[in-house]
């Protein structure tokens, strides 16, 4: 019997122990940029450099990411867990860093991997081998999430999504839907047909260019 009181008594306390824990615990989400290369943080040790979007300057990053294998050449796009653990005998805290999720991994300019997030881009050009559809105006547009493995756009004509596949080696469009309204002379077909056929991207300037190995099949613009 006194074992058995003994026993609840201990997963009693466990059970405290753990919430007051995690009431001194608090656990953020974060996306950051790691840069492809260390740099010395002091004469012994070398750091990352990280930072919060595309337009900040590099940080030196003394700590570590849990879970993160760094491989020097390759820029990242990741998201982060961050632990921030308040002290109970103090106010100060500690943060601890833990990988959720590569988003993306890629040897190439850290401004042409991430220029694609988010952003609305205006089709400008398509090539093919059937007759070249007139561009009336730049109605058809294409955002990129990288972070969800898709696509969503607009065909000037239809709204549409897709599953998007990119990393150091692979960069494909594939499975896209779109809704079904009717409209004349549109180049929704043609349009939907190439970004099917592409597996290589570069960005430049305001310029984002699609290729099909090396043919060039879609070019699209920043309003």
């Amino acid at each position: 019997m006194n074992m058995n009181r003994l026993l609840k008594w201990c997963n009693f306390l466990c059970v405290l122990l753990l919430s007051i824990m995690n009431l001194n615990a608090q656990v953020t989400l974060k996306k950051i940029y790691v840069n492809d290369h260390y740099v010395k943080c002091n004469e012994h040790s070398k750091c990352l450099q990280i930072k919060d979007s595309i337009t900040d300057k590099w940080q030196s990053f003394s700590g570590s990411i849990e879970n993160f294998h760094f491989e020097e050449g390759n820029y990242y796009e990741l998201l982060v867990e961050i632990h921030n653990t308040k002290k109970a005998s103090s106010d100060s805290a500690t943060f601890h860093y833990s990988l959720s999720k590569i988003i993306a991994k890629n040897k190439n300019d850290i401004a042409d991997i991430f220029e694609l997030d988010d952003i609305p881009w205006f089709l400008a050009q398509i090539n093919s081998a059937k007759k070249n559809p007139k561009l009336k105006s730049l109605d058809a547009f294409i955002i990129f999430h990288p972070d969800e493995n898709k696509i969503t756009g607009n065909s000037g004509c239809n709204k549409f999504s897709g599953q998007l596949e990119l990393s150091d080696t692979i960069f494909k469009i594939q499975k896209i839907t779109s809704t079904k309204m009717f409209c004349k002379e549109s180049i929704e077909n043609e349009f939907f047909e190439q970004l099917e056929k592409v597996t290589a991207y570069k960005v430049k300037s305001k310029t984002l260019s699609l290729y099909n190995h090396k043919a060039l099949v879609l070019v699209f613009k920043l309003k």
